[in-house]
């Protein structure tokens, strides 16, 4: 019995000294969102056959290939609305999300170049309450990230469709 008071009593004991998980702000949560994006957005496009990134469902919608110099041109225009430019000497090519004659080591280079323009934007805002004109909207850099996000996760989602009606299977599936 006096055993069971014991473990009883040390149970509760280290319940009591258990700190609480810390809140996570916006920023860490973006952060983390992004990374996951970037790693699951880089993998697909080492796993997609060169020769597939041509392939579109129809004429008028993006290739496969263009889907990811369009991920990569977003990361670098999307901090414009809030007053940051891409990093000096970026590819004009990568800003416009040119796929012309695009090779997989291009797509994964654009594509890493903008997630870290990205990571450097969002651990650098100061203001989550600034001011930012989205798309003709007035709102706040929360909004921004948010946006920013959903806008990842769509092309994700498209690039995801993309393989899966072409056989491949996202790496982490």
């Amino acid at each position: 019995m006096k055993t069971i008071k014991i473990l009883a009593l040390a149970a509760f004991a280290v319940g009591l000294g258990a700190a609480p998980a810390a809140a996570q702000s916006m920023q860490q949560a973006i952060m983390n969102d992004l990374r996951g994006v970037h790693q699951k957005a880089v993998g697909l496009a080492q796993t997609v056959p060169v020769d597939t990134y041509t392939w579109r469902p129809s004429e008028e919608i993006r290739s496969i290939g263009e889907v990811y110099m369009h991920i990569a041109s977003a990361n670098f225009r999307f901090p414009g609305m809030i007053g940051v430019s891409p990093p000096a000497g970026t590819s004009a090519d990568w800003i416009s999300g040119n796929a012309e004659g695009v090779d997989r080591a291009t797509v994964v280079a654009a594509i890493n170049a903008s997630f870290e323009f990205l990571y450097m934007v969002v651990e650098d805002i100061e203001d989550m309450d600034g001011d930012v004109n989205l798309f003709g909207t007035q709102t706040n850099v929360r909004q921004f990230l948010i946006t920013m996000n959903t806008h990842l996760h769509e092309h994700l989602g498209q690039s995801i469709a993309y393989a899966r009606t072409n056989g491949i299977v996202p790496p982490w599936s």
